[in-house]
């Protein structure tokens, strides 16, 4: 797992690539890099929802070498990201875990652990229409919010759950507009006052003889969880469009991951950027030329490379 890359706004430079699994002949996919000071903490899916053996979580140094590796969690339980807090060098990891048969078929969970991964605190979610966590990250108050989606398509939502320091539960939010089945990846945090909240998702048709309409947007909240914005874009596509890790690249600009339809290559992962009002300003060639089958992440560094 792992190929760590710099893009910039005119060339993309590939520094290095490694590979890392617990298991070579399981479909394994990547999750989320980190940056730490002296290396990249990364996680993986091993063994994708089929048959999940755990989740893997690997550190390297600059170059790509590893250093440290494990399963971490019990089986079904699923890392989709991870963060690195140099200040007492521990790690939360995010993700949902397999439960069994039912709508309420998986749990949220975040989790922090010390530097090798052992386990200091564990926090779970059980709400009915809050399944999958896509995203989280770390307030100005130590707490976090966490970005979830549904397992089930008649509930599907776009939610947020707020805890504290201590990982208590503050609030849960959960929105809806003209779409259903929502995707939710992207989350930012702007001014440490108001969180972005990438989605995208299909919209409920009216009449059954049009074909299926895509969508994506960015919703605007506060850290209360009140809606202050919301800024959809139609596709009108059959493919699947997200706005997936919202991040800002500088002069009050935000870069995603984007899925474009009726473009040539349109079912691989695309850099786009979107100025302050949400205008988009620019895409960029999809960063692989194989289709990806979860969306990838990225961080920017103090360059404003991606």
């Amino acid at each position: 797992f792992g190929t760590c890359f710099a893009l910039q706004l005119a060339a993309q430079a590939i520094h290095f690539s490694k590979q890392f699994s617990f298991f070579p002949n399981l479909p394994s996919a990547g999750t989320k890099v980190t940056t730490m000071p002296d290396g990249y903490a990364f996680t993986s899916l091993e063994g994708y929802y089929f048959d999940p053996k755990g989740s893997g979580f690997y550190i390297s140094d600059k170059e790509g070498n590893l250093i440290h590796k494990r399963l971490i969690l019990p089986k079904n339980y699923l890392i989709t990201g991870l963060q690195y807090h140099p200040e007492d060098s521990t790690f939360h990891f995010w993700g949902d875990a397999f439960i069994g048969a039912g709508k309420n078929l998986y749990h949220p969970f975040l989790v922090k652990t010390n530097w090798w991964g052992d386990t200091i605190r564990v926090t779970k979610f059980n709400y009915p229409a809050f399944n999958f966590c896509r995203n989280a990250l770390q307030l100005p108050d130590k707490g976090f919010v966490l970005l979830i989606s549904t397992s089930t398509p008649d509930s599907s939502i776009i939610g947020l759950i707020r805890v504290d320091s201590a990982g208590k539960e503050l609030w849960h939010r959960s929105y809806r507009n003209g779409f259903f089945h929502y995707n939710n990846y992207g989350l930012y945090l702007k001014n440490d006052s108001t969180l972005l909240v990438g989605y995208g998702a299909f919209y409920k048709k009216i009449d059954p003889l049009l074909p299926p309409t895509d969508g994506y947007g960015i919703l605007e909240v506060s850290l209360e969880g009140t809606v202050q914005r919301d800024t959809s874009y139609y596709a009108y596509s059959n493919l699947d469009s997200y706005t997936g890790w919202l991040s800002k690249i500088g002069n009050n600009r935000f870069a995603f991951v984007y899925r474009p339809p009726f473009l040539p290559n349109g079912n691989l992962q695309w850099i786009a950027c979107v100025d302050e009002n949400y205008k988009l300003l620019w895409q960029k060639h999809p960063v692989s030329t194989e289709s990806a089958t979860y969306t990838p992440a990225f961080t920017v560094n103090h360059k404003g490379n991606i």
